[in-house]
């Protein structure tokens, strides 16, 4: 399954704080790395700053499927109103009726991307699942066409894209 976002890999970078996080965005450093990704990339590297919402938590396991969701509002809500409504209402739902979902982090923008970036976008959701098959099987249920339905309330569902992955952090950084 591979999705259908117009790149292939997703870099992320954690900084202890905002302010660092903004110096980081504009050093010679980051805009080296983006120079280099962009040489071997057909989509516009470009360091936006998200805030991270970690919602569930559960420890990495082998064979975990990941699900990156690139979310844009809807244009007749504000970033306040999307916001309020993804960590208040659509985040709850997903929660009560996910089960299977393993790792829920809700990915808020706090600067926007450049404008030219394919992933220009207001929020990238974080989903991991056990396995592929329990992604399979939620993808089935009725409970998770509940919450699906629900995202036309906050996203414009015309632009959002997605992408799969496996996490390869345990086998490459703890061995």
């Amino acid at each position: 399954m591979p999705g259908n976002a117009r790149a292939d890999v997703m870099d992320s970078y954690f900084f202890d704080d905002m302010e660092i996080a903004k110096i980081a965005k504009k050093s010679t450093e980051m805009r080296d790395l983006c120079e280099f990704l962009d040489l071997i990339s057909d989509t516009v590297a470009d360091p936006g700053i998200f805030e991270e919402r970690v919602v569930r938590d559960s420890p990495a396991q082998d064979g975990m499927v990941r699900l990156n969701f690139f979310l844009f509002r809807r244009p007749d809500l504000s970033v306040a109103q999307f916001r309020h409504y993804w960590i208040e209402k659509h985040g709850p739902l997903a929660m009560t009726h996910i089960s299977a979902l393993r790792r829920y982090v809700q990915n808020h923008v706090v600067e926007k991307t450049l404008e030219s970036s394919t992933l220009d976008c207001d929020g990238i959701v974080d989903a991991w699942m056990e396995s592929l098959e329990a992604l399979i099987a939620t993808e089935k249920s009725d409970q998770h066409r509940l919450v699906r339905s629900d995202e036309e309330n906050f996203v414009d569902g015309s632009k959002t894209t997605f992408m799969f992955s496996q996490d390869v952090y345990e086998k490459v950084y703890q061995s």
